[in-house]
Formats: C-alpha cells, structure tokens, sequence
C-alpha cells in the first residue's frame, strides 16, 4: 500500500539502482572471479568451484534484475489507479527466491564439484 507519493523523475531511480547492481555483479565476476584466479592446492576443483560461482552470480543478476522490473512495473500501475502495491506475494518470493535459490544451487553444485 502507498504511504506516499514523489515526483514524476522518481521513477528513474529504480531503473538506475537496477543498472548499477548489475553492473556491480558484474564487475565483481570479473575482477574477482575471473580476471583473478586464485591458486588452490586442489587443481582439479578449482575450475568447478569457479565455474558454480560464475553461475551463482548469474542466478542472483537475474533475480535481482526481475525483481526491479517487476517492482518498476508495479510502481507505474500503482500511479495509474491499476493496483494498491507489489501484491501479498512479492515480498515472501522475493525472500525465498534470495535465500534459499542459492544455497540449494550451492548445495547441489558443492557435491559435483568433489567428484
């Protein structure tokens, strides 16, 4: 439910937070993750272990990146009379997609990595 309302330019900083996280991601994959690569004592996990980070990090671009378009796109018809807010769902998804989405990636992607 809105509690307020802002300007008409308002409407920009969701798009732009969004383009700044993702780009953020995207730096961090590849000046961490890629550019840098670590020396491990373990040779033949390393590239796995990397492999299933670059993709964690991918999972987690996307969900934030649908997250803020739907969030943008609910602001806009929440402006226009069409809805009263994000809906009774968003907020529990959101929560379970962020926090269980990648320890179950995590979890799943440790075991084959060890093989």
């Amino acid at each position: 439910m809105p509690d307020g309302f802002g300007n008409k330019g308002s409407i920009w900083a969701l798009p732009i937070i969004g383009v700044l996280l993702y780009i953020g991601f995207s730096l961090l994959n590849y000046f961490v993750i890629v550019k840098n690569k670590v020396k491990s004592s373990d040779k033949y996990g390393e590239p796995i272990a990397r492999e299933n980070v670059l993709r964690l990090m991918q999972i987690i671009k996307l969900m934030l990146s649908v997250a803020f378009a739907y969030i943008l796109w609910q602001t806009i018809r929440v402006s226009l009379g069409e809805t009263e807010g994000l809906g009774v769902w968003f907020l529990p998804t959101f929560i379970v997609l962020m926090t269980f989405l990648p320890i179950v990636f995590l979890v799943t992607m440790g075991g084959k990595s060890k093989k």
